[in-house]
Order: C-alpha cells, then sequence, then structure tokens
C-alpha cells in the first residue's frame, strides 16, 4: 500500500522521500506524523505511521502520506508543523501533488484551533 500510494506523487518528489526521508511503524493509533531530523547524517526526517493507518482507503492512505511527505519538503521542524498554517501548506503542497482537494486542517485540525 504505501509504495503504491507514494507513486501516485511526482517522480522528484518519489525520489525526495526514497533519498531523504526514513519510514517507521509506530505503536497505537492511526496517524502518521512527520518529524524532522537532525540527529541523522542520511535523512531528514522520519515519518512514523501507526498500524490504523493501513485501515483507511487506498485514497485517505494517499493523502496522508503525501501530506506528511509535504511536511518534510517543505522543511516544517517538529513541534512547529501542527501549526494552522503550516497545517494548510502541507495541504496545499498534497493537493498539487495529487491533483484532488486535501484538507487535513479543516478536517482534523481545526477542531482543535491551532
Amino acid at each position: 500500500m504505501f509504495f503504491g500510494a507514494l507513486s501516485k506523487l511526482p517522480r522528484k518528489i518519489v525520489d525526495y522521500a526514497v533519498n531523504y526521508l526514513f519510514v517507521d511503524a509506530a505503536q497505537g493509533g492511526d496517524n502518521a506524523n512527520y518529524y524532522d531530523s537532525k540527529s541523522f547524517k542520511k535523512y531528514r526526517g522520519v515519518i512514523r505511521f501507526e498500524p490504523g493507518v493501513w485501515n483507511k482507503s487506498l485514497k485517505k492512505i494517499e493523502e496522508i502520506i503525501a501530506h506528511e511527505i509535504a511536511h518534510a519538503y517543505l522543511r516544517h521542524e517538529f513541534g512547529m508543523h501542527h501549526t494552522r498554517a503550516n497545517e494548510l501548506a502541507a495541504d496545499e503542497l498534497a493537493s498539487k501533488w495529487l491533483g484532488r482537494k486535501i484538507d487535513f486542517y479543516e478536517k482534523l485540525f481545526k477542531k482543535l484551533e491551532i
């Protein structure tokens, strides 16, 4: 599922993700998160997927992956990427890549008023 979803993105973004991001599995829930990484020499960040992510529809998985890669591509810093501006920027870039509207901020984060 991960590679199928990744293949929906533009080639230069796939290359970026493969070369600069580390993908990790987490325990618990159904979220995905991006963490910038200053401790790895090769990787610029880590995207961590909780098991429940893979129970979502393929369309939703594609959107989650694109959104989290967008955080990395935009160089959002951990702890700072959950701002309104950064979430909207990640949504906008992921929408451009996939050719459809992604609105995680509107659906999830707006409720939290970040």
